[in-house]
């Protein structure tokens, strides 16, 4: 019986962990920003966010390295920019924004649209609102139904015998 709530322990605190790992990653991700989502080949464009001190944050175009690294500041900030390759068609592609830690690599992807100069209106890029994920606690409902449920579950076993 011991080895049974042990073995429910263990598995609820398993899962709990796993848990918070996806949010840690989601709210790193949701802290990126981009100075716009679209623009033309040849064009900057900045990427800001929060990561932990010393954090190296990398950029990827397509999958291909892009930028220099940078790496976050004493308070968590940091500031990179990359050129949109000379060579990049027209349509979506994705910019991942790679933020390493000590312990763990969060990838984050985002779509950037290339627009045709021949098919612009201006030179400027359309200015868009920053690119931001949602930052939601819904799955720590879940995580505290389980747990709520396996140490309840315990309880009433003990009170029946």
């Amino acid at each position: 019986m011991k080895f049974r709530i042990g073995a429910i322990l263990i598995i609820s605190l398993v899962i709990l962990l796993a848990i918070a790992g996806v949010v840690q990653a989601q709210s790193l991700c949701s802290l990126v920003t981009f100075s716009v989502s679209s623009g033309y080949p040849g064009d900057t464009v900045t990427v800001t966010g929060e990561a932990s001190s010393g954090d190296t944050i990398n950029t990827f175009w397509d999958g291909v390295s892009i930028g220099l690294p940078a790496t976050a500041g004493p308070t968590g900030s940091y500031s990179t920019s990359f050129t949109v390759p000379a060579g990049a068609t027209a349509g979506s592609h994705t910019v991942t924004v790679q933020i390493e830690d000590v312990e763990v690599t969060t990838d984050c992807p985002f779509n950037f649209t290339v627009v045709e100069r021949a098919v612009a209106v201006t030179t400027t890029p359309p200015a868009a609102a920053p690119v931001r994920l949602p930052e939601t606690g819904f799955i720590l409902i879940p995580a505290g139904g389980l747990v709520v449920s396996g140490l309840g579950l315990l309880f009433f076993r003990q009170r029946r015998r």
